[in-house]
Formats: C-alpha cells, sequence, structure tokens
C-alpha cells in the first residue's frame, strides 16, 4: 500500500492509503486517518518493528498545539499524542523518520534547523514520543562531505540505525551521517550544492558525486541495497 497527505485547507488533516489499482477503483482496501483536533498532518513515516508494520503521524494547528499519532497497520490500533507546546518539534517538522528498533525518531526541525532524535516508548501497539536524545546541529554554505547541511527529508538507512541520509532543499545535496549518541559525522555526499535544472548526464558508476545537480530535493527513500 502507499500512503499519501495534502496540504490543501479542506484535506490538511486528513491520511490516505490505497493498496492497489484495484483498491482504488472499487474503493475497496482503502484507510483514512484525521489528525486530532483538526490539526495538519506534517510528515508521516511507515516502518516494520519486530514484522509488524506501524504508521507514525506528526503535525501540528496555528498555534500551540502539537500531535504525535502512531497506529499498528495489522490491529488498527491508535494512539493519538496531544502535546501542548507551541516550540515542540511535531509543530515544526519537515519530514521525520523512525529508525529500525522503534526507539528513536529523527526530525528535521525548521524552527531550529537541525536534525534532532527523539527517544519513543512503545507500549503494546501504542508508541509515544519522548525526549530529545540527539541533536545534530547544521552550518552555513557547508562543505558537503564534511559538514551537515541544513536538513529537510529524512530517512534512516533500512540496513544501519546508526546511518540517516538527509536531502537540503538549500544546499541541493544529499548527505549521509553517521550518528551516535554524541557524535553526528557526515561520510559522504551527493550533489554540486548549486540549484539546476539540468539533467545529470554522465557514465553509470563513473559520474562525480560532486558533480550530480539537484533543484531543492525535499524527500527522499532509501532502499537497502543503495550505498553511497
Amino acid at each position: 500500500p502507499f500512503f499519501f497527505s495534502s496540504t490543501r485547507r479542506h484535506t490538511r488533516s486528513s491520511l490516505v492509503s490505497v493498496g492497489s489499482e484495484m483498491c482504488i477503483r472499487d474503493r475497496r482496501c482503502l484507510i483514512a486517518l484525521r489528525a486530532p483536533n483538526n490539526m495538519s498532518v506534517r510528515s508521516f513515516d511507515v516502518k516494520t518493528i519486530g514484522g509488524t508494520p506501524f504508521l507514525f503521524v506528526a503535525g501540528g494547528a496555528r498555534r500551540t498545539q502539537g500531535f504525535f499519532m502512531s497506529c499498528n497497520l495489522e490491529t488498527f490500533v491508535c494512539n493519538d499524542q496531544i502535546i501542548n507546546d507551541s516550540r515542540n518539534v511535531v509543530r515544526w517538522v519537515n519530514r521525520f523518520s523512525v529508525n529500525n528498533e522503534g526507539t528513536l525518531a529523527y526530525f528535521a526541525n525548521s524552527l531550529t534547523n537541525n536534525l534532532e532524535g527523539y527517544s519513543l516508548i512503545r507500549s503494546g501497539d501504542a508508541f509515544t514520543l519522548g525526549t530529545r536524545q540527539r541533536n545534530c546541529a547544521p552550518v552555513n554554505a557547508p562543505t558537503l562531505t564534511s559538514e551537515l547541511a541544513i536538513p529537510f527529508g529524512v530517512e534512516v538507512s533500512p540496513s544501519d540505525s546508526s546511518i540517516i541520509y538527509t536531502s537540503s532543499v538549500f544546499s541541493h545535496a544529499i548527505q549521509k551521517i553517521q550518528v551516535s549518541d554524541t557524535t553526528c559525522t557526515v561520510v559522504t555526499a551527493v550533489g554540486s550544492g548549486l540549484r539546476t535544472n539540468t539533467s545529470n548526464e554522465g557514465t553509470a558508476n563513473a559520474y562525480d558525486a560532486n558533480l550530480v545537480g539537484f533543484n531543492s530535493p525535499h524527500a527522499l527513500y532509501v532502499l537497502s541495497l543503495i550505498h553511497i
């Protein structure tokens, strides 16, 4: 199945999933979730943890409220966590990604411009968002192969939870970050750092990473077979 949300005024509090073309045609196999208190969905992630698929959703309202939701996609048991803090990361998230163990969620925080890791606490089918455990601060005009650019898209590697891939709409690049409780290290990067609309043309497996052009990459999806 695939999930999608909308930024339109009448549907921005909803998250919808369909399983196949047949599901779309006959309107079966459709999941529709609404954010609590009619708040807006800002980002979501789907992660299989211990063999069970979970949906995680974060967002907020215009003033002070935010929310974090988790749903077991086998039992369809969901948990809503209302957070009354105008500066909480769920209100300011660009994208987020949950690690493979379901113990941390990494957020691209548009308020601080940092990459931040928050604890997840599981109780049965429900997860609640805990406190910040990790914090990676970017630099302006970074050297992409060694300094963190301001993140927008975030994706935990499906094969290694210590590896985070980020995309930057400001630096027009994708970075591979290795994180621990105390360090955030740029392993490598792809992108020239300049915005471009031209096609990337070159020999497969021989095109220099620092020559690849991007135009404000907002999100990314990482497969376990892809290594940079």
